[in-house]
């Protein structure tokens, strides 16, 4: 039998629960299949005063510790002298992986065109954006208003990365995300709106949805456009009065949109509440739980998670898997869980064009994603790190057929490598 009853005492973060329903959840409904325990589930479960729950024995953290090299001894359903992690930001990241590998698939994403040939759009449509969006905000900083025609173009911008998402999810997200380098305003902009459309997809967003979700992602930040420049780039600590100016955006973004009566409630939402905290800890109305609809719950999570993997003039940016590790760790408080679970679904771990370091010291860049699993992308080998030489001749890696432990994140610039010259890149042999 894969279950096991557990009492509350007996739970752990990141341990697989199956056929519960907490109650009062505020969140999206939990599927049928179960999920990862938070400690926000354990309290909950704690509070409701139930006897025992199920818990899955070889899912989550008990997965893990199966398949863990010093799980020497046999499964035992009382404590373990050593506790799990008090929450998600001490897992080490074998931990942290497994974790993410077993969150609820969501709603299935199949691909129309190829990657490569869908990538070329993406790159024109990102072109496209930015030089709209830099035209419109610097308009807007200088005294001007948002009127009609921007708003039309905006909507058409929207309308493009809707239909490239269903093409292809995953090659607007590698441009954006190959694009981190001097990221402003506007170029934020962007890539919050691609990362909405992408998870909205995900968690079973209709096209209409998708493309007044990925409009508000154009428009959440345009009221920075009102705030100096030599307070949005400071890079030391704010004052409380820049910091009070800085969470005026919202409100100037608000007032941008006011005359526009026919953009939807998801579009607005994004735009009003994508500083609002799950925990009633956000700005400007300090809203809570069910307070914040599901749009602007998920376009605050795509708003924090581009911004610290980007480069800014007051930090340095995290890679992918540090940021996902921070989104899983605020999801404690600051996010919904569910929400910030699909959202993490959408990125997936190894998002298409990073680069990744094998124990072989062999680098690739990912050129496609597992559906079946988040941690064995394919690969295009392109540089051995050992040697300090670029491949002869790159070649695909499918790393659930051939594996290969990962060990981390590289930096491209730092082995001159341009991970989109490889994504389009020609013929090359396959492994």
């Amino acid at each position: 039998m894969q279950l096991a009853r557990y009492t509350p005492e007996q739970l752990e973060v990141g341990m697989w629960i199956e056929n519960y329903i907490p109650k009062g959840l505020e969140c999206a409904p939990v599927g049928p299949t179960g999920f990862l325990l938070t400690e926000q589930h354990i309290r909950r479960i704690k509070e409701e005063g139930r006897d025992w729950v199920w818990i899955h024995k070889n899912r989550g953290l008990l997965r893990i510790r199966k398949h863990s090299p010093s799980a020497s001894m046999p499964e035992k359903t009382t404590p373990p002298p050593t506790q799990a992690p008090a929450n998600s930001t001490a897992m080490n990241t074998d931990q942290l992986l497994d974790y993410l590998d077993n969150l609820q698939p969501g709603h299935d994403i199949e691909p129309k065109e190829d990657v490569q040939k869908e990538l070329f759009r993406a790159a024109d449509i990102i072109k496209i954006a930015n030089e709209q969006m830099q035209y419109i905000l610097t308009h807007i900083s200088k005294g001007g208003t948002l009127d009609h025609s921007q708003m039309r173009t905006l909507t058409e911008i929207s309308d493009q990365i809707t239909r490239s998402i269903y093409a292809n999810h995953d090659a607007l997200l590698s441009v954006c995300l190959i694009k981190q380098v001097d990221n402003t305003t506007y170029q934020h902009s962007i890539n919050v709106a691609v990362l909405l459309a992408l998870a909205g997809r995900r968690m079973g967003y209709e096209t209409k949805q998708l493309e007044a979700l990925a409009l508000g992602g154009l428009l959440h930040d345009t009221g920075k456009s009102k705030v100096p420049i030599n307070i949005l780039n400071k890079p030391g600590r704010l004052t409380n009065s820049e910091y009070a100016i800085i969470k005026s955006h919202v409100q100037a973004g608000t007032h941008l949109i006011a005359h526009h009566h026919t953009l939807s409630k998801i579009t607005r939402d994004a735009i009003t509440q994508h500083h609002e905290r799950f925990d009633g800890s956000g700005y400007p109305l300090r809203l809570k739980g069910a307070e914040i609809s599901e749009h602007g719950r998920l376009t605050a999570i795509a708003d924090v998670f581009d911004a610290i993997i980007s480069k800014r003039p007051y930090h340095q940016p995290l890679n992918p898997i540090s940021g996902l590790k921070r989104i899983l760790s605020w999801s404690e408080h600051h996010f919904c869980t569910y929400t910030a679970h699909q959202f993490i679904r959408a990125i997936g771990l190894y998002p298409i064009g990073t680069l990744l370091r094998l124990e072989s010291g062999l680098l690739g860049v990912v050129i496609e994603q597992n559906p079946r699993s988040l941690l064995l992308p394919v690969l295009r080998i392109v540089f051995n790190a050992r040697k300090s030489t670029a491949v002869n001749s790159p070649y695909v890696l499918d790393l659930e057929k051939h594996p290969q432990q990962i060990l981390g994140y590289e930096n491209p610039e730092k082995w001159g490598i341009n991970p989109m010259l490889h994504l389009i890149g020609g013929n090359c042999d396959s492994k």
